[in-house]
């Protein structure tokens, strides 16, 4: 008897909490509620001593982005082929604001973790990190691939923990 009250609670609890759900779809639309920012309204007064000055726009901050990596940093699959570096750099540099950004891609498409090591080895490509502002890293994708690949049929979970080892190994020697 205990049980079906209390499988009957969790049914009422769970009728009114989809009704009130439902209700709140229905009835509240996008836009009638009012909308909350951080923004103050602008007086006449100030609106006309803005418009007097003669305001000239400020230069665009220059942003330096590198890609290292494997194809998911090259933009492999992506119809723009710009990759996600591409669409950060747009969404949240260029689209709305006042950024000259210049973005350079060192991603190669098959790299694995041991390739990337090497790369960073090269001269230009330190020192396009050191002048960095932003950097972008993918990679570990093709050496989990390669796993897979190599024993398919045979998957266990300890030829991705000598993966690991082995990634491990590489990295520190580096």
């Amino acid at each position: 008897m205990r049980k079906m009250w209390k499988l009957l609670l969790v049914l009422i609890a769970i009728i009114v909490i989809g009704t009130t759900g439902t209700i709140t779809y229905l009835y509240v639309k996008p836009g009638a509620l009012p909308e909350f920012t951080d923004a103050l309204p602008v007086g006449e007064t100030v609106q006309e001593s803005v418009e007097e000055e003669d305001i000239t726009p400020a230069e665009p901050e220059r942003v330096n982005v590198v890609g290292l990596g494997d194809s998911l940093t090259k933009g492999v699959g992506d119809r723009d082929r710009q990759g996600y570096i591409g669409y950060v750099s747009n969404r949240y540099f260029e689209a709305d604001q006042n950024h000259d950004v210049t973005i350079t891609n060192y991603a190669i498409t098959g790299n694995e973790t041991e390739d990337l090591l090497k790369r960073l080895d090269d001269k230009v490509v330190k020192e396009s990190i050191q002048e960095a502002d932003y950097i972008f890293l993918t990679i570990g994708g093709n050496d989990l691939f390669g796993v897979v690949k190599n024993h398919f049929l045979n998957l266990d979970q300890q030829y991705f923990a000598l993966q690991k080892k082995s990634i491990l190994k590489i990295y520190r020697k580096g």
